[in-house]
């Protein structure tokens, strides 16, 4: 037996086990996201009782089994903007046109030390995170705690798969409070079941994970009006 294998790293045959008419042919599916499929190759190594070989004797062609997709790619995060229902179109239109945000989800907030500077405005009442590929993500997978209020109360959700954003809207807008956004543990997977590869380190990271999945996401927030540097 041999394995095809696309953008896979590491696939191989593992063991063959059985007996009679019926084996099981067991694999290492390698690592990556990517396509494998099992092939039966006629090289008169399987023989019947009489020692017959399969096809008859001399090599014979290679009966290629069917590819199916692999995924061992744990998803991560990638963004977080945060965004206000009261800013207009023309200002979300400048975040993007200066490369400070989107035209639809808002303010992006920068990574590594930038992460933590304060953000001046007042009313941000909407959080949204991207991840690096579709994922399984509900209004109850975030938490969102501040050190003026013990927990935002979180009103309203919407998930784009085009871009694979997420977002949370609040009850009301944070005035000024230096938030903890919190995912839920094994809340968050892929289409494979992947759990999302969480860990962040504040002030450091630029996307979360250690390239294991699993793990939790926590992530300081500072909305600080009148404190900008």
């Amino acid at each position: 037996f041999t394995l095809s294998s696309s953008e896979l790293s590491g696939a191989s045959v593992a063991s063959v086990a059985g007996g009679g008419a019926t084996y099981t042919v067991s694999v290492n599916s390698g690592t990556g996201s990517g396509t494998l499929a099992l092939n039966l190759v006629d090289d008169d190594s399987i023989t019947d009782v009489a020692s017959n070989p399969l096809g008859g004797i001399g090599t014979g062609s290679v009966l290629a089994g069917p590819a199916i997709r692999i995924d061992t790619v744990a998803p991560r995060i990638i963004g977080v903007f945060v965004s206000s229902s009261g800013w207009s179109p023309e200002f979300l239109g400048y975040l993007a046109a200066q490369g400070l945000g989107s035209s639809t989800f808002g303010y992006a907030i920068g990574a590594g030390t930038d992460q933590l500077r304060p953000l001046p405005w007042t009313h941000v009442d909407k959080i949204s995170i991207q991840f690096s590929e579709n994922v399984t993500v509900v209004i109850n997978s975030l938490s969102i705690s501040g050190v003026n209020t013990t927990l935002y109360q979180i009103t309203g959700f919407h998930y784009d798969v085009t871009s694979h954003v997420a977002t949370w809207t609040l009850a009301a807008g944070i005035t000024a409070d230096k938030l903890l956004l919190n995912f839920r543990t094994g809340l968050i997977r892929d289409a494979a079941g992947n759990l999302l590869d969480g860990e962040w380190t504040d002030g450091v990271s630029a996307v979360s994970g250690d390239g294991v999945a699993g793990g939790d996401f926590h992530f300081r927030l500072n909305i600080l009006p009148g404190d900008v540097d």
